[in-house]
């Protein structure tokens, strides 16, 4: 953090980042001098040499240093030491903005010039005297964050205090801790016992790897932030925040650590299922009495990792967590720095793009009131006041939770980088915490975290709507039935693209019937295919429906053996080949292999087709099998997948009658290979509801060119496929300046993944032809809260 504000921009003006400030009204009757004020602020500077302290960089040593400045006698207005400046203002609107320039306003603090204290006092009129603060004037402290935390406040305060009311210079003490020497003693300090605990925590994390959380965007490549907040703040109501405590109390645990425990499952939730999370954590670092006196930065960041257990219940999570914790804060005196040195010389720790902040109060001490002499000061409490100022260095995603102990209730709240997080995305967020911590302390203490819940209940409805099972669909046969219906109103519309090759809906259904004819009855028997991207692909899946078989797809691109383990599992004795597979199979008695183009080329074919095909070919029926499909084989051998005509049927239904996602005019592409059961829906699919399929040769899906120019010249309208697809497709087109080339597409269909955000932003960029209604819908089977 400091070599960002020292080294890489001496003078960042990003906004509260450096800034730490203390606002106090004057709330008595009583009177403040300003001249004698100044005074007393000088003599505490002067004791306390943190207050004056210059951090450079020194470039020829590559390391940061620090210099004390000395006071000057002939410094009349102390301005080499501080800055003590006057405003006035009449409104809390005009009072708000001065605070807020106090709490924001870096070009206030000059750190290589040791300038890392000012005093602003603002008079709500103008005083018959200008030397004198009255009631209702406003007293701002403000302090660099380089080398001042909170605790320090109440010492710089009890030193004001002490030097005003008595006018007391305070005098030096040789056998007194210096700041300076203890940052000398601390980084000579051996800790071995702490270094070996942290190395060990710390041992086997990724601590590169970015938490995945659902960003706007990625982040830029060059680094660049712009350091704006995006921040939400509530309160959980009275029975929530009481049966909150009462479990903390009743199982010996303290609130900030339950709360950790809540945050980890948090994360865990939003992150996609990641089991190893790390977050960051401020401390105060004064674990020794003669620090407790001394006004300097003491504070630390600990990591504080959580193994995560998906079966395990929450409350073997909070006891996991406070264990990890109680072991993690008796060493967390270990400069962070060190910490870091452990894990890797160039780590670029990414957790610390993750935080946890707790803070516990009284009313009392919130709005903390303070003496100087006789006359007292009301703290001023405003928005965000305290967690900016507890903060030490700037996360990503930070959730702070704060305990007013007067009234027992608790506050909760998201700050998150406005680079990263949208409004709405922040929002989301609390509303799930909330919901998360309500479902956890009303009935589902003792689930596993897996089956936990952070589905908002708006969400619950959209997902009832989609599994609405009283929608009445128009009557449906089977996949053929389907596609021959379509026979009848689009008859010499394009059913089929390939390059320069079409067929048409009765074209097409001619073919198909000819290859089923050559096959005969085939009722209740498996089919293979195996058959490169083509038309004739598509003409024997339709022959094979035809013929009353179920279809079932072979890859030319795996192994023979492999093949030949797949049709001896299905029991085929029939399979579809082009010339070009022919040898994938070697000669079998029990396999009859059919060349679809010798078929097709034969004269023997019928001059008619019928649309009447239970009265020509086998009678299918909904419940009959449409086709069987294996898995990857990736977790053993691979397994049987059987789909029905119904199922197919009323799947392609459901998308065209229900969700409105694709209908009769659009074009598809035929993207995913045949060992994927998407390319089902892109084909059958495409034919069943009316629509005209483009085909890519068979090395088309791995050719970026060409599959766009595809995408172009057909006008197509849908493109299923997987997400780093469209993000391939668009980095391609914006790299050759021709984004153009997605102008028709209105829907992007991404099947067996879930999406990241940036996805749908890359996607969501793409422009839009000019004439019609053209809108994305992003069409997935698989969401994970």
């Amino acid at each position: 953090w400091l070599n960002d504000h020292v080294q890489d921009n001496p003078s960042s003006t990003h906004t509260g980042t450096c800034n730490m400030s203390f606002s106090y009204q004057i709330s008595s009757g009583g009177t403040l001098h300003i001249s004698r004020l100044r005074r007393a602020l000088h003599s505490v500077v002067t004791k306390h040499e943190s207050l004056r302290t210059s951090l450079f960089f020194d470039v020829e040593k590559n390391i940061l240093m620090q210099r004390i400045i000395e006071p000057d006698d002939n410094d009349d207005d102390n301005s080499r030491l501080f800055t003590l400046s006057e405003s006035s203002f009449k409104t809390e609107d005009e009072l708000n903005k001065i605070i807020y320039d106090e709490r924001t306003n870096t070009t206030h603090f000059d750190l290589s010039g040791a300038l890392v204290f000012r005093c602003h006092a603002a008079h709500r009129k103008q005083s018959v005297s200008s030397d004198q603060l009255c009631e209702g004037d406003v007293l701002i402290f403000s302090f660099h964050r380089a080398l001042f935390d909170v605790p320090s406040i109440h010492i710089f305060l009890h030193d004001l205090n002490k030097a005003y009311a008595m006018e007391q210079v305070f005098s030096e003490c040789s056998n007194c801790l210096r700041y300076i020497d203890y940052s000398v003693a601390e980084r000579d300090m051996p800790m071995i016992t702490a270094s070996t605990f942290w190395a060990q925590a710390l041992q086997d994390y990724d601590i590169d790897r970015p938490m995945p959380l659902p960003f706007i965007e990625h982040h830029a490549i060059d680094g660049h932030r712009t350091r704006r907040r995006v921040s939400t703040s509530f309160d959980f109501d009275h029975d929530l925040s009481q049966a909150i405590l009462t479990f903390a109390s009743t199982d010996g645990i303290q609130l900030q650590w339950l709360y950790l425990t809540i945050y980890y499952i948090f994360l865990f939730k939003m992150a996609n299922g990641e089991q190893d999370l790390c977050v960051t954590m401020n401390t105060d670092g004064r674990y020794q009495d003669e620090l407790k006196s001394i006004i300097g930065i003491f504070g630390n960041i600990i990591p504080l990792r959580c193994r995560i257990d998906p079966r395990s219940s929450f409350t073997r999570l909070a006891e996991d967590t406070l264990l990890m914790t109680t072991r993690s804060f008796h060493y967390s005196y270990f400069p962070f720095e060190r910490i870091l040195a452990q894990c890797s010389i160039n780590a670029n720790p990414t957790f610390l793009n993750t935080s946890f902040t707790f803070y516990s109060h009284t009313t009392h001490q919130k709005y903390a009131q303070v003496k100087l002499d006789d006359v007292s000061l009301q703290g001023i409490f405003s928005p965000n006041t305290i967690h900016s100022n507890m903060n030490m260095h700037t996360s990503d995603f930070s959730l702070s939770l704060e305990h007013d102990l007067t009234i027992n209730r608790i506050s909760l709240t998201v700050d998150t980088s406005a680079d990263l997080f949208s409004v709405d995305i922040v929002d989301k967020f609390a509303q799930r915490f909330f919901l998360l911590s309500k479902c956890l302390f009303g009935t589902d203490i003792d689930r596993p975290v897996c089956e936990l819940s952070v589905v908002l209940p708006d969400e619950i409805t959209l997902i009832q709507s989609f599994r609405n099972t009283e929608i009445v669909f128009p009557p449906f046969g089977c996949v053929h039935h389907e596609f021959s219906r379509q026979i009848i109103t689009n008859s010499q519309k394009l059913a089929i693209v390939l390059d320069k090759q079409s067929l048409t809906y009765s074209e097409l259904l001619f073919h198909a019937q000819h290859v089923a004819l050559y096959l005969g009855q085939r009722q209740k028997q498996i089919i293979c295919q195996c058959m490169e991207r083509s038309i004739e692909m598509i003409i024997g899946q339709m022959a094979i429906l035809f013929s009353g078989a179920a279809y079932c797809a072979l890859s030319p691109e795996d192994p023979v053996e492999r093949l030949a383990a797949l049709v001896k599992q299905v029991g085929s004795q029939h399979i579809l080949i082009h010339p070009s597979t022919r040898n994938k199979f070697d000669e079998d008695v029990s396999l009859c292999l059919h060349d679809l183009i010798i078929i097709l080329s034969s004269n023997n074919a019928s001059q008619e087709t019928s649309v009447d095909i239970d009265g020509v070919f086998p009678c299918t029926q909904r419940h009959d099998l449409a086709y069987i499909i294996f898995t990857s084989g990736s977790t053993g051998s691979p397994k049987l997948v059987q789909i029905t005509h119904e199922n197919i049927v009323a799947c392609m239904l459901s998308f065209t009658h229900h969700l409105d996602v694709f209908t009769h005019h659009d074009i598809f592409v035929q993207y995913a290979q045949c060992s994927f059961d998407v390319h089902i829906q892109e084909s059958w699919g495409t034919l069943m509801i009316g629509g005209s399929l483009v085909l890519l040769h068979p090395s088309g899906h791995l050719d970026l060119e060409y599959l766009s120019a595809a995408i172009f010249c057909h006008n197509v309208t849908y493109l299923a496929g997987v997400p780093s697809l469209a993000l391939l497709l668009c980095d391609y087109l914006e790299k050759t300046g021709q984004r153009e080339f997605l102008t028709r597409i209105k829907a992007f269909g991404f099947l067996g993944m879930y999406l990241i955000a940036v996805t749908t932003e890359r996607i969501c960029r793409r422009p839009i032809a000019d004439s019609g209604q053209h809108r994305i819908d992003l069409v997935q089977t698989e969401i994970l809260v």
